[in-house]
């Protein structure tokens, strides 16, 4: 594990709780698996007075309220529930992966709303 890798690590000091999307039902609603995964992450919750104006993926006009930075190099959806602390359950607006100096994956991005 490099030294820059560490110090990442060191950064995720928080849980959160993933409920995968497995598909719609026949009313064309988001199911989601029944248990959930644990992975570590940081959560960086905005300001409002500097949260980011970002598009969803229906092109609408959302307002950003938190990045998360998940220890992970699974693939998310923008369907899948995150639960941070006390059941709080932001929308998940975008999903970004990047490599780190040696191009290798070990993170996720995802940017949220309320």
């Amino acid at each position: 594990m490099s030294g820059m890798e560490i110090e990442f690590n060191d950064m995720l000091n928080e849980t959160i709780k993933r409920f995968k999307w497995t598909g719609y039902d026949g009313y064309g609603r988001p199911v989601h698996a029944s248990t959930f995964t644990t992975y570590f992450a940081r959560v960086d919750y905005h300001a409002k007075k500097k949260r980011d104006r970002i598009r969803d993926a229906t092109q609408i006009e959302k307002i950003q309220s938190a990045t998360i930075w998940v220890n992970t190099t699974e693939s998310f959806s923008l369907e899948d529930i995150v639960v941070i602390k006390e059941n709080f359950r932001p929308r998940i607006l975008d999903v970004e992966s990047f490599p780190d100096e040696s191009e290798t994956y070990h993170h996720v991005k995802l940017t949220c709303d309320e």
